[in-house]
Parts: structure tokens; C-alpha cells; sequence
């Protein structure tokens, strides 16, 4: 048995002795795919095509982990990845949730609703999963809210950190600050 829950540390918690109790392996799964739009009309039989594929053991013997990632090939996702419930919920507070916040804070600007003729891609890019299912996404918030508030707490520093060089005016920290975040991206290969 599987799940595809965004979080699991709190799945973790649980599902192992309620699968051990009734006889059944839980390997925590969560595919890395998804869309700002829900409902059948926004369907998409490619969505999982390629998707990284996080497989979380929570304590399940290997055959049912080997298992997941021969459906994962089958199901011609682009790779698995094993992680801790730990690890697996800070990458996501990271790679997911934290993206998901800074859309929603960009889009209540009051500049917002004056953006059509003065925006093109990095709007859409910024924006775009600010469409967001708020009932889900809250819950998932706050079930991981430690990894998520630290997160938050860096972004808030680096965003203090541009923020306070431009204020000063200070050329020589910005362009250093820009120029890390560039090297960081070159470094990755992204």
C-alpha cells in the first residue's frame, strides 16, 4: 500500500503499525507532479510522465520498495527517489510549499490586478500556482509547519538582504547578492 500525500512525517507516524497490525506493507509515495487547475477538466494523462517519484520506506521491508519502483517504471515516471519523512517533508517545504507562499504574497500586491500589458514571463512564472485549492494547501501548511517556517525565515533573510541594499543603494552588495544567486543556478545546471 501507498499514498500520494504532499507530507510524511505525520503519515509515517501512523500507517506503519496500522499496516503491520492488519498484515500489509506501507511504502509513503509521492509523485512530483501536478497542476495549478483541479477537476476533470483539468486532466492530464502525460501528468505523471517523467515526474520524480519520492518513495518514503517508513520501515517497509525493500521488496515492497523495489516493488513501487518497477510500477514507477512501468507507470514511466522520470526516476524514484527514497527519502526519510523527515528529509522528504523539508525538500518539500522547499521545493513546493514555499513557492506556493510566495505566489500567494506576490499576487496580493495591489499591482496585481494592473498587470495585463506590463507582464510577460516572469509574472506567469512567479504566479502561476497562486491558483491554489486554499482548503488543501492550508492543511498541508500547517501539518508541516516546522520545515515550512524555516524556510520561510531564509527567504525572509534574503529577501531583506536585496531589500536592504537596494534602500542603501548599495551597488556593490547587490550585484554580489545577485551574482550568488546566479552562480547558484549555473552551479545546479538549471
Amino acid at each position: 500500500m501507498t499514498d500520494t500525500c504532499g507530507i510524511k512525517a505525520e503519515i509515517c507516524a501512523h500507517l506503519p503499525r496500522i499496516a503491520q497490525e492488519h498484515g500489509f506493507a506501507f511504502v509513503g509515495g509521492h509523485p512530483m507532479a501536478g497542476k495549478e487547475q483541479s477537476g476533470f477538466a483539468a486532466s492530464d494523462a502525460d501528468l505523471f510522465l517523467g515526474a520524480s517519484y519520492i518513495l518514503v520506506p517508513c520501515g517497509a521491508p525493500q521488496q515492497a520498495v523495489g516493488l513501487l519502483k518497477e510500477i514507477a517504471a512501468a507507470l514511466r515516471l522520470g526516476g524514484t527517489v527514497e527519502a526519510t519523512p523527515e528529509k522528504h517533508d523539508r525538500m518539500i517545504a522547499f521545493t513546493s510549499q514555499l513557492p506556493h507562499m510566495l505566489a500567494c504574497a506576490y499576487v496580493m500586491s495591489p499591482c496585481c490586478p494592473e498587470h495585463n500589458g506590463f507582464s510577460a514571463g516572469s509574472y506567469r512564472d512567479v504566479s502561476r500556482v497562486a491558483n491554489i485549492n486554499e482548503a488543501l494547501w492550508a492543511e498541508l501548511f500547517i501539518d508541516n509547519r516546522e520545515a515550512l517556517m524555516e524556510e520561510l525565515e531564509i527567504l525572509i533573510a534574503n529577501i531583506t538582504m536585496l531589500k536592504d541594499a537596494v534602500s542603501k543603494r548599495d551597488a556593490d552588495a547587490l550585484r554580489a547578492l545577485l551574482r550568488k544567486s546566479r552562480q547558484i543556478k549555473e552551479m545546479l545546471g538549471e
